[in-house]
């Protein structure tokens, strides 16, 4: 500083000037200002404040976006049964199948029921919850190695960074493909919802997530009602498709008949189906015996109806069909008798007329036999029948008229033996089997004989259960 008076330089603590003697005026010394002052207080107070709920609320963002309170999310959806809180944290891997409420359904149904794979779902996300905190950057790529492969399952994934500070994930669900061989006219359901085929050719549905589902495939063109249903588990699958089995005797059955133009009955009702001598497929049927079948046929002379039989295999052939009735067999076997006595008259006398029953052309050829015929002498005394020969039906295109061949074995007394060439009973008795063909005649509707040939052997009538025999 320097003197107000000569502007001589002072030193600040003389109390006159040196140079020329005028009093200096020394200020008091003013004290020294704290650095803590109110205000700085003020703002430090401040920057701290913002430092501490900076730190608190960075804690719980980091808390908020951590992958296990992801994984805990989902646990208590499970544990509270909440199927719409549930579709919230999943996602699906595929950008052609989206998450909804029936997957988050199937799944919840299923976590809650088998409580063993709940714990390994839980475990397995937790542990992937771990490999995220511990590995960070890597974390995505190891996962995506050891669990990537797993179809039907649950993925914990890394979706990005919400605010440039945190990490943010979610569950991804990993669907699969069931491979069914489901029949053409069948069709598939899961869970009572009708589900096309994606890839018929590979018989492939889907895609489903992971759960329990209720399979059902029904046949709306099948001559019953049939359904066969199947539970089927997709859950931790290490292929890209599960099989599903159906466990059933449902199979493609097919049937033969003994003769063409036949009405088919299934289970007592009539079908609109008819069968013959080629193969007719009836499509998809039980063959556990719970389904019946049978066939019935309209000849000249009425119609015929085999018995029921329970369909047990793929492939069905009626071949033991009654052409004629019990009733109209009997009425056969009688006409054959009096034919057979009036046979013998013929022969005897030469004159095929009095061979009532027989064709015109039958008569001739007796009465050319006659004439061949010397010291007859032939009484009938019993008529055996092949009761399984009534099913010998042929259709004569020629005569345009169907025939059946009957095996027959006469015994007659025959003491003259004009039979010497057949078995004989005792000396006075002959017994000679016989291959009758009879036919309708639908002008006086009445069966006929066309023409018998003697001599076939004995094999027809070993068993005597199909025997029918008249005592004359």
């Amino acid at each position: 500083m320097n003197c107000q008076q000569c502007q001589a330089p002072l030193s600040g603590t003389e109390g006159f000037c040196s140079q020329c003697g005028a009093k200096v005026n020394i200020a008091p010394p003013q004290p020294k200002k704290p650095f803590f002052t109110k205000k700085r207080i003020q703002i430090f107070a401040v920057v701290g404040g913002v430092f501490i709920a900076g730190g608190i609320a960075y804690q719980v963002g980091s808390y908020i976006h951590s992958p296990d309170r992801v994984v805990r999310a989902l646990e208590k959806a499970v544990e509270n049964e909440d199927a719409e809180g549930l579709v919230k944290l999943l996602s699906s891997n595929r950008d052609d199948w989206e998450v909804g409420l029936k997957e988050a359904e199937a799944l919840l149904d299923y976590l809650k029921e088998d409580e063993r794979s709940m714990d390994r779902v839980m475990t397995t996300l937790f542990d992937q919850a771990d490999m995220y905190r511990q590995q960070s950057g890597d974390a995505k790529r190891d996962i995506d190695q050891i669990y990537g492969d797993v179809s039907a399952s649950l993925l914990l994934k890394e979706t990005g960074r919400s605010w440039f500070l945190y990490d943010t994930y979610e569950i991804e669900m990993i669907p699969v493909h069931l491979e069914a061989s489901v029949p053409e006219e069948a069709i598939l359901y899961f869970n009572d919802e009708e589900v096309p085929a994606v890839d018929k050719e590979n018989d492939l549905y889907g895609p489903f997530g992971p759960g329990k589902y209720e399979l059902k495939m029904t046949f709306p063109d099948a001559l019953v009602d049939v359904e066969v249903t199947e539970t089927v588990t997709l859950f931790d699958v290490y292929s890209d498709r599960e099989h599903a089995l159906f466990d059933s005797d449902v199979r493609e059955v097919s049937v033969t008949a003994a003769h063409d133009d036949m009405d088919l009955y299934v289970n007592g009702e009539k079908t609109d189906v008819t069968v013959g001598e080629g193969e007719t497929s009836l499509g998809s049927l039980p063959t556990d015996g719970s389904v019946t079948m049978a066939v019935e046929k309209s000849f000249p002379w009425g119609k015929v109806r085999s018995e029921d039989v329970e369909i047990d295999g793929g492939y069905m052939y009626v071949d033991e069909f009654p052409v004629v009735s019990e009733e109209q067999q009997g009425e056969i076997m009688e006409m054959l008798n009096e034919h057979r006595a009036q046979y013998v008259e013929a022969l005897e006398s030469g004159d095929g007329a009095k061979m009532k029953h027989a064709s015109k052309e039958y008569q001739e050829e007796i009465e050319e036999a006659a004439e061949h015929a010397d010291d007859i002498d032939l009484k009938l005394k019993k008529a055996e029948y092949a009761l399984p020969s009534f099913g010998e039906l042929n259709y004569n295109g020629g005569k345009e008229r169907y025939e059946i061949e009957l095996e027959v074995a006469y015994t007659h007394k025959d003491p003259n033996e004009f039979y010497s060439f057949s078995d004989r009973v005792d000396k006075d008795h002959a017994r000679v089997t016989n291959h009758i063909a009879v036919y309708y005649d639908e002008g006086n509707k009445k069966w006929m004989v066309s023409t018998s040939q003697e001599g076939y052997g004995d094999y027809a009538f070993r068993n005597e259960e199909d025997v029918k025999v008249y005592d004359l």
